[in-house]
């Protein structure tokens, strides 16, 4: 079965971008600009994402307080934070809301594909039968 990215973030870059990276390692990705179309989403259908990519700089919700919400619904939920240059992204905040890792925005892809396999891999376990 192929894992499910939800890819939050009004960044055109990271939207043209993150999705194809994903898609070349196996991966379906579904694409969300706002983070309140993204609730609607989640919390009518919480199982169908097996992981969440979030940018902290979103315009209607912070990716951290997205986030949150995201993890009253499915605690076990792996959730990736993407950062700009405007902020660390790393520190205390991330690890007592749940957050499996922070990356910036321009790390290399690389890092990215990692910190996917490595959430997924540690949350195997918690994962809601389809």
């Amino acid at each position: 079965m192929t894992d499910t990215v939800l890819l939050v973030d009004d960044d055109e870059e990271m939207v043209d971008t993150i999705p194809g990276l994903l898609q070349k390692a196996g991966y379906k990705v579904e694409v969300y600009r706002h983070s309140l179309d993204t609730l609607l989403v989640f919390f009518t259908t919480p199982s169908r994402f097996d992981l969440v990519i979030v940018d902290e700089d979103m315009k209607d919700l912070s990716g951290s307080a997205l986030a949150r919400k995201l993890l009253h619904l499915r605690p076990n939920l792996p959730v990736i934070l993407l950062f700009g240059s405007c902020g660390n992204g790393a520190g205390p905040k991330t690890e007592t809301i749940g957050i499996s890792r922070s990356l910036s925005k321009r790390a290399a892809d690389t890092l990215l594909l990692e910190a996917v396999r490595d959430a997924l891999q540690r949350t195997w376990l918690y994962r809601p039968s389809r």
